[in-house]
């Protein structure tokens, strides 16, 4: 059944594309917000050598289009009324042909710590926190140009703009390059608080404003489907584009984040934690991020974090030997909280907010010959909780309430994940129905690009639903405590010194 109550077929529906870590996704949503069809494609970033990662945008490119053929196999694409991007965050330098001058750079490569560490210690922290409302960090765009000035030269005076994947995707769409704010906001070349690229930031990187794209709102419309684009994968010519954003942002948009006091926990292969502001407020220490919101006149406080659901994937792959998450997981149920003194810290490719060490890493720390496979996924569910507590924590500590967290990803269709994570923030979470938040985020700003809504907190009451609740259970509040300052303490203990933190 491809239209829902009160739907006809020749009703208008939004394409939101989701750009992710372990593949690509495309969904048509009608305006209420249900998925009607969906297509998806698994990839993975390539690994050159240890503390890199790459993907290849033109393949990426080549994906899209495939996942546009197998949807216009199962639902007509001449009604798609708008179209909206999500993706990872990466960092992508084009030719002044708007070519790929070298492999898109994710946000999972470490390269560029040493240049990164450099931009903090040039810049100082207060300023970095006042200005681009966060820390230096190497999956940082401007961290990265400075890497590819050192190490690629050739590649870098060939460079006509610093882009996105995302960014590359629409100008492919549109033969139009631009950027939207919340990506801009990641780049540290960007002044979060006034939503414009910061001159001394620019300066400090040697990035001329020539070299950057111009930035819009999110649901922005920055073109529309090319003649050419049209013919070859059944979109309607003329149909507006609109400037998308990073998939968590996006995710949390999909979940509905659009009022103060709530906060959104996308869980995927990483989970990003974002509470919803009415005026930009930022961190001093500069763990926590500040972002334009992808909700015009609102912002964000929270960031992305370390490998939560990355390492329970990588446990399962290679360690447990199945991916029979629904088996693991009842394995994991039959073991009480605390998983009996087992902690597991996730972070398998460092730190990220509100810590920000690359060189951190991951560890089950308190295993003894009483401990089984349901223990070690127990301790991973509840390690990833602990790191999205901390979070939320250090959001609190600078005064913004959180009453509410709504859980959206994959991560949020486990029953014992999203007990956990209630248990552990003792907050009531909302699940949210639609747990490909990141298209629906996408498609919530084609919605507001294409006319059918007048802006996106409507759009986004209409398309998100209502939710399920899941509230924190009073008889484990004490243990979990117990294990948040455990898991606390063991990660101090076993981090890096001279980290980045």
């Amino acid at each position: 059944m491809l239209t829902g109550p009160g739907m006809q077929e020749q009703d208008p529906l939004l394409l939101g594309i989701d750009i992710g870590t372990s593949g690509g996704r495309a969904l048509l949503f009608e305006p209420t917000g249900r998925p009607v069809a969906q297509a998806s494609r698994a990839w993975s970033p390539h690994l050159p050598r240890p503390e890199r990662a790459e993907l290849d945008a033109e393949a990426v490119w080549k994906a899209l289009g495939l996942l546009l053929q197998e949807l216009a196999g199962r639902v007509p694409l001449h009604r798609v009324a708008g179209v909206g991007i999500s993706a990872q965050l990466t960092t992508l330098f084009l030719d002044a042909m708007g070519s790929p001058v070298l492999p898109a750079i994710p946000w999972l490569d470490r390269r560029a710590a040493a240049e990164a560490a450099e931009i903090q210690g040039a810049a100082g922290q207060e300023r970095l926190a006042e200005v681009a409302g966060r820390r230096a960090a190497p999956e940082r765009p401007a961290a990265i140009v400075r890497w590819m000035q050192r190490h690629e030269p050739a590649a870098w005076e060939r460079t006509a703009a610093i882009s996105t994947v995302k960014d590359f995707l629409v100008l492919r769409l549109t033969g139009i390059l631009a950027t939207d704010e919340p990506n801009a906001s990641y780049s540290l070349l960007f002044d979060v608080g006034e939503k414009r690229w910061d001159p001394d930031l620019c300066r400090l990187a040697d990035v001329d404003p020539p070299r950057l794209p111009h930035v819009l709102p999110s649901p922005a419309v920055v073109g529309k489907i090319r003649e050419p684009v049209a013919r070859e994968t059944g979109l309607p010519a003329g149909t507006p584009v609109v400037a998308g954003g990073p998939d968590g942002t996006l995710a949390t948009l999909g979940a509905g984040l659009t009022t103060p006091g709530m906060a959104a926990d996308v869980a995927g292969t990483t989970d990003v934690v974002f509470a919803c502001l009415a005026q930009p407020r930022m961190d001093p220490t500069g763990g926590l991020v500040t972002n334009a919101h992808a909700c015009p006149g609102q912002w964000v406080l929270g960031g992305p974090t370390t490998t939560t659901g990355g390492a329970l994937t990588w446990f399962a792959e290679h360690i447990a030997g199945t991916t029979d998450y629904a088996a693991l997981d009842r394995e994991a149920a039959e073991i009480a909280p605390g998983s009996d003194g087992l902690l597991c810290l996730p972070a398998l490719v460092g730190e990220r907010t509100p810590l920000w060490d690359p060189r951190a890493r991951g560890a089950f720390v308190g295993l003894t010959l009483g401990h089984r496979r349901g223990h070690l996924v127990r301790a991973l569910l509840e390690g990833g909780a602990c790191i999205v507590r901390r979070v939320l924590h250090a959001i609190v500590s600078l005064g913004e309430r959180v009453e509410e967290v709504r859980l959206v990803g994959g991560a949020a269709g486990s029953d014992l994940t999203a007990q956990i994570r209630a248990d552990v923030l003792g907050l009531p979470i909302r699940r949210m129905p639609v747990r490909e938040a990141s298209a629906l985020g996408a498609a919530i700003l084609a919605a507001v690009g294409a006319g059918l809504f007048p802006d996106v907190p409507r759009a986004a009451r209409a398309m998100t639903g209502a939710g399920e609740f899941i509230y924190p259970r009073a008889e484990h509040r004490a243990r979990y405590d117990e294990v948040f300052a455990a898991f606390d303490r063991a990660s101090a203990a076993l981090r890096p010194a001279g980290g980045m933190a």
